[in-house]
């Protein structure tokens, strides 16, 4: 039988980090290729107990050398490309080999993974980014790497390759500071530039990568001064100028220097405006200044222009995702700020049609029909968008059918699913509470491995305890829970025990229960839902529960916890918000402007609030007041022509 998947990679002194990967991955690849560029440690041993694919090479210092190097030994269908300091959550693995089964293979596409990183000083303290970078691709089909840092794919025969989405997600943490200084990345990397630069000079794109090694690292400072060197030098022969336009772009973004974003989109993009980048960069700058009606003209206009060239082989500069399911995903929340479902349907839509596998879209979107339409007229709208119903697609559809409790339509598409098993763990037990099925609760306890490290486990375990009594599997799953997950496995043990909860709240213990009750109110259990809430009437969690309604579109009740913590006085900066766009949205600007003032006191450094005050307030004194305080938090701001 033919082999599916090659996982590929190049390691070098990685005996801390190898096993975790491989681990990860051994169920997942039909083949593990590891070339090792000249480890002193147990990099080596640890590879053979994985895998006999273990080769020796010597670093020339080139990444894509190597990288080649390491495909050139891969055998199945497809590559995925990963390093001995990522990893996978093994709960994917069924949903990425049905991708991989049911995704025809064509020589001119790759795929991206969506990499997580761990950015900090240490794994303890750290934040995270996403990033989407082209890492699978089929095998045998001319596809390999080039450039020594920064390696990018490329067709030997020269033929444009498409970029497509995948499925993976795959964690990162060659970022946390600690490892960098174990493995002396940066320097290794400035040995490659010095080579580079001795070669054939330090090129602006070597300034480019330059900028690159910065940003992965969070040091935006460092990255923008890269990548304006880079860009200072750039010409019309060099086709990444746009990219290192958009970094910069973005690196002005981040540091709220918004006017000098503006300019540089005016200055250099609007030469380009028959491309989508230049009008989805001005939606999203009069987006954050909370001008929402200039910001979706401008995001149409990127679709427009997207649409206008779409008969060309290459309808952006940068990316084909600003003139597609970056505005239309931006339109789709403005619509739902707005109340607008039947255009937050058609965008959610226009999304899908253009990846059917946009998880968020379609969980989004399935919430609004569901609760809006017969279980008929969804199935209908489902048949239209996956003509041809395929595993990957059902697996999708369960998870979120069932995420979102929708009882009779997940029963539906369950049905139809050849191995249930493969579903996550957390959604074969809500599948199993949401359907009243306690004795297949309880075996899936006895299968769980140990300890539970996901925090929605943990959660199912709880309510299955409390709804149909406590057993010895569950005890030890609340006993062995990860460290992270202490202050949530306490909580749900009192409950299961009915002790009394909290005497004093936190922040993190008044997420705890909030995440508990809202997921028990999805799971229909709505008895349990009111004891829980009943039992921690703290205003902490009734505001997160408002909050939770009013995101769901069930206004009535939202506005019943609003009321409760309204005459607390207890209304949060997010609920004075929401309650100022449910006044907008009825056409009561005054009533909506009163809280509007109110959730900016509450929180007065957020600059979309100010911005959409000052555009929609007739009070000149008033507008003064906030353009005054607009300033005063975002001093950058008083070059920024729009505001008036």
């Amino acid at each position: 039988m033919e082999k599916l998947l090659s996982i590929c990679m190049i390691v070098k002194n990685e005996d801390d980090v190898l096993e975790r990967c491989l681990k990860s991955v051994n169920d997942l690849a039909d083949e593990l290729i590891i070339v090792d560029t000249g480890s002193t440690d147990s990099t080596k041993k640890i590879a053979a107990l994985y895998t006999d694919h273990v080769y020796d090479f010597k670093w020339v210092n080139d990444f894509s050398v190597a990288r080649n190097e390491s495909i050139r030994h891969a055998t199945s269908q497809w590559v995925l490309v990963l390093d001995a300091d990522e990893y996978i959550n093994p709960d994917d693995i069924a949903r990425i080999r049905l991708f991989l089964q049911e995704e025809a293979i064509t020589p001119s596409s790759i795929y991206t993974i969506s990499v997580v990183s761990y950015v900090g000083q240490s794994i303890h303290s750290t934040k995270l980014t996403e990033a989407s970078i082209p890492r699978l691709f089929p095998n045998f089909q001319g596809i390999q790497y080039e450039r020594p840092i920064h390696e990018q794919l490329i067709n030997t025969s020269g033929e444009t390759l498409r970029v497509t989405a995948s499925p993976i997600t795959v964690f990162h943490t060659g970022y946390i500071l600690d490892v960098i200084d174990k493995k002396r990345k940066q320097q290794r990397n400035e040995k490659i530039f010095s080579e580079l630069k001795k070669k054939t000079g330090f090129t602006p794109y070597d300034h480019f990568c330059v900028g690159n090694e910065f940003s992965v690292k969070g040091d935006l400072k460092k990255a923008l001064y890269s990548y304006e060197r880079a860009f200072s030098k750039t010409t019309s022969q060099h086709p990444w100028r746009f990219d290192c336009a958009s970094k910069i772009w973005n690196i002005f973004l981040k540091l709220d220097r918004l006017s000098d974003a503006w300019e540089l989109n005016e200055k250099f993009f609007k030469a380009y405006d028959n491309f989508p980048e230049y009008h989805c960069f001005q939606g999203i700058i009069y987006e954050q200044m909370g001008m929402y009606g200039k910001s979706k003209s401008a995001f149409e206009k990127s679709i427009q222009k997207a649409e206008q060239l779409s008969a060309k082989s290459k309808f952006w500069l940068i990316n084909p995702l600003y003139g597609s399911s970056i505005p239309l995903n931006r339109l789709a929340h403005l619509a739902s700020i707005e109340q607008d479902l039947n255009s937050f349907v058609y965008y959610q839509t226009k999304i899908l049609q253009s990846n059917p596998n946009e998880y968020n879209a379609l969980s989004q979107l399935l919430d609004v029909l569901a609760n809006h339409e017969s279980v008929q007229s969804v199935q209908q709208y489902i048949d239209k968008l996956y003509p041809e119903l395929k595993q990957r697609d059902l697996h999708m559809l369960v998870s979120i059918l069932t995420n979102i409790g929708q009882t009779e339509l997940s029963k539906i598409y369950y049905s139809e699913l050849n191995d249930p098993s493969l579903l996550r763990m957390e959604i074969q037990l809500k599948y199993a509470i949401l359907h009243d099925q306690q004795q297949v609760f309880r075996a899936l306890l006895k299968s769980i491995d140990l300890p539970i490290d996901q925090s929605s486990t943990l959660r199912c375990v709880a309510a299955g305890n409390i709804l149909w009594g406590v057993c010895e599997k569950s005890l030890e799953i609340f006993q062995t829970a990860a460290n992270e997950l202490s202050i949530p496995a306490a909580l749900y043990e009192k409950l299961i025990h009915d002790k009394e909860i909290l005497d004093e709240w936190s922040d993190e213990q008044s997420l705890a229960i909030f995440e508990f009750a809202s997921e028990l109110f999805l799971l229909k259990k709505y008895e349990l839902f009111d004891r829980v809430v009943q039992r921690a009437e703290h205003s902490a969690l009734l505001n997160l529960l408002a909050n939770f309604f009013f995101k769901k579109n069930q206004i009535d009740l939202s506005v019943n916890y609003y009321q409760i913590v309204l005459e607390r006085n207890e209304l949060t900066a997010s609920g004075c918000e929401n309650l100022a766009f449910l006044h907008f949205n009825n056409n009561l600007i005054d009533d909506g402007l009163v809280f509007l003032e109110r959730a900016i006191e509450l929180g007065p450094d957020s600059k979309q609030l100010l911005g959409y005050y000052i555009s929609h307030s007739n009070n000149e004194t008033k507008k003064l007041h906030y353009m005054n305080l607009l300033y005063d938090y975002f001093p950058l701001l008083r070059k920024l022509s729009i505001i008036k």
